[in-house]
């Protein structure tokens, strides 16, 4: 009897032990599955200073698109337009798309990025520099849009992501303007140097500075009055007026230069090294100045 009770309770102590090893093996299991159900290669969340870096990369560089637009596709045009006796009928410039590489990166790359961020530190107070200085980016990068093609989507532009919105209207290029401005001087208020900025690398062009942030946007919205002034010169007055007593760019320690390097070289060098037709005109260019 004796032997038996002492076999009855090894057996129960085998079977508590056993129980304790499956225990944690199965709920370690469990855990271990659902890490395994996250893609690392797909985050759900991103740092916004990662995104606004991306978008001042791509809106500063792209490889030869600076040479795409200025050397081939605006001089092409002006050619085009200055035929002797008008246009001949038939034979109208045809822009390839090595020749849209402004609009397309500026609208899927840049400009999205940007609105990224704004939508990431929205309704924060102490994001609002990061919010703001998106802000002032985007429509830096919207000016050289309409500078450059006239009337562009503004309004209704970067919504294909949110409401599947891929055929936005096109604004006019004078309300783009207002907008623009509007947008710079709402931007320019709303900064608060007490609160967070873009950390080191994160801001290329001024390193989180909210004073050099505030005068880029004073002296764009300065540059948009200015080429408002034919078509509206009272509006054009009235924004002059309203920046009388502004802090603007004033020193080339305040310009907005992207730093090239090891990693990013400048395109106008690739371009010269490659040996392309614009990368020669450039080079031409640059030896009769010198």
């Amino acid at each position: 009897m004796i032997i038996s009770s002492m076999k009855k309770k090894n057996l129960l102590y085998l079977v508590i032990f056993t129980f304790s090893l499956i225990v944690p093996f199965t709920t370690g299991c469990k855990k271990s599955m659902d890490e395994l159900n996250v893609n690392p290669n797909a985050p759900v969340t991103v740092n916004p200073d990662y995104l606004f870096t991306y978008s001042v990369v791509k809106g500063m560089n792209s490889y030869i698109t600076n040479a795409n637009v200025h050397y081939w596709l605006t001089m092409n045009w002006n050619m085009y337009f200055a035929t002797l006796g008008g246009v001949d009928a038939g034979k109208e410039y045809d822009s390839n798309d090595g020749k849209d590489a402004l609009w397309t990166e500026h609208y899927a790359q840049s400009l999205m990025n940007a609105r990224e961020v704004q939508r990431l530190t929205a309704g924060s107070n102490y994001l609002i520099n990061k919010n703001s200085i998106a802000r002032i980016w985007q429509a830096y990068l919207f000016s050289q849009l309409t500078d450059l093609f006239g009337d562009i989507p503004y309004s209704a532009a970067l919504t294909g992501a949110s409401s599947l919105n891929f055929t936005p209207v096109y604004d006019r290029q004078q309300n783009i303007y207002y907008a623009l401005i509007n947008e710079l001087k709402q931007a320019s208020a709303a900064m608060d140097p007490n609160q967070a900025v873009f950390p080191g690398n994160s801001d290329p062009l001024y390193k989180g500075s909210v004073s050099k942030w505030k005068q880029f946007a004073n002296s764009l919205r300065l540059r948009l009055a200015m080429r408002m002034s034919i078509v509206d010169p009272v509006k054009a007055q009235q924004e002059i007026a309203a920046l009388q007593n502004e802090p603007f760019i004033s020193s080339n320690s305040d310009n907005a230069i992207f730093p090239y390097g090891g990693e990013i070289r400048n395109p106008l060098f690739d371009l010269i090294q490659s040996g392309q037709s614009g990368g020669k005109l450039i080079q031409a260019n640059i030896s009769l100045t010198n």
